[in-house]
């Protein structure tokens, strides 16, 4: 859990060039996938913390939240070097169907692995808030 807070903090937030453009939008959800991240993270150590999560399942969505807090950091990273410019970079729109696909892959494990209870349901309530976030991005991205 601690490794996944300190990829996330190092993935702050990030300004705009310019409103309504492909890189505010961009930046925006972002801003938002992050948050759900932290929120996914969060829910983690608290429901491994009040019992609600053996060690064993705390290490199994680790390991795939980790991944995809890295994808999230290396976007951020992305689109602070973009100038905002057309065409997007290329590296933006392999990013964001990585993440889609590591947020899938850690919603399967949840609700595979995760016995139905508040625990399962505060993991799944961000999960599903970032993959919203992600397809809201996914045609500007070009994906």
């Amino acid at each position: 859990a601690g490794l996944v807070l300190i990829v996330m903090l190092t993935a702050g937030g990030i300004g705009c060039a310019s409103w309504g453009g492909p890189r505010h939008v961009l930046t925006i959800a972002d801003k938002g996938i992050y948050e759900s991240i932290a929120a996914i993270s969060k829910a983690e150590i608290i429901a491994t913390t009040a019992g609600g999560l053996s060690a064993e399942q705390s290490r199994a969505i680790n390991q795939k939240l980790l991944p995809a807090a890295q994808s999230g950091a290396a976007l951020n990273d992305q689109l602070l070097a973009w100038d905002g410019k057309w065409p997007i970079p290329p590296d933006i729109p392999s990013l964001i169907l990585k993440l889609t696909r590591e947020l899938a892959a850690l919603l399967e494990e949840i609700r595979a692995e995760i016995p139905d209870g508040v625990a399962k349901a505060t993991l799944l309530s961000p999960i599903t808030e970032a993959q919203q976030k992600l397809l809201g991005i996914a045609p500007l991205a070009g994906r």
